[in-house]
């Protein structure tokens, strides 16, 4: 992911059941004020909170303006879309917020810029903003790890200048993005050292050796990604190291 970690733990009741499209986010009522209705106040004061909006570039704009004393922020959709579930909420909210404590610590941003979407923007962002997915291993505390993928509207500006996200061309962009369930699974058999014997399986094991498969990692390689996964027909289930 863009910084890190890029592991986290997550509260699946976090945030209950989303009550529809719109803002959900964490805040700290010492520092600042936040509309919108409270879902859940945490055990250490702070409150997850719903703000309507009706539609995803609305949810954005909020997000955006958000006042100070913001720690995590996420672009809800419908209940009825896959990933508007309040338990895939909360895992993009515990991302948000690691991602915000991060950049506070090592970039000196005093609020979330995490704008984060359990599914993919169903609108176009603007020029200046890019929709990046962060490949992320989650525990529920009740249950193994697993991999997921949470997306960020982030500005280009933060992307490329705060972190040296390297920024392919939108062409190999949407490829990637295309082969983005190959590339977690890639992740997910590194991280259980049972990397397939393919082109693909080969490639990442060389790119893992210092970290989990991330987007950073995947796009500064992505052209050598790709050829790799055209290469595998499949990613075999046996043959594995």
């Amino acid at each position: 992911m863009i910084g890190q970690p890029t592991n986290v733990t997550v509260d699946r009741t976090l945030t209950g059941a989303v009550p529809g499209r719109g803002l959900v986010t964490i805040t700290d009522p010492e520092h600042g004020t936040a509309g919108g209705r409270i879902l859940r106040v945490r055990a250490d004061g702070s409150h997850v909170r719903w703000t309507p909006a009706a539609d995803g570039h609305t949810a954005a704009l909020l997000a955006v303006c958000a006042p100070s004393g913001v720690l995590a922020m996420v672009i809800a959709p419908s209940p009825a879309q896959p990933g508007g579930a309040g338990p895939q909420v909360a895992i993009a909210l515990a991302v948000s917020e690691a991602l915000t404590g991060w950049r506070k610590a090592w970039l000196g941003l005093g609020r979330s810029t995490a704008n984060m979407s359990p599914a993919p923007l169903d609108w176009e962002p603007p020029k200046e903003w890019l929709c990046v997915p962060h490949l992320v291993t989650v525990t529920t505390g009740d249950q193994d790890a697993h991999d997921r993928v949470v997306w960020e509207l982030v500005t280009r500006e933060l992307a490329v200048h705060g972190h040296g996200l390297p920024v392919p061309s939108d062409r190999i962009r949407a490829d990637i993005h295309a082969r983005l369930a190959d590339l977690l699974l890639l992740r997910t058999r590194a991280r259980q050292h049972a990397l397939p014997h393919t082109a693909a399986g080969r490639l990442v094991g060389d790119l893992c050796l210092d970290g989990p498969l991330g987007i950073q990692t995947i796009y500064a390689h992505a052209a050598d990604l790709l050829a790799a996964l055209r290469r595998d027909t499949t990613l075999c289930d046996r043959d594995c190291r």
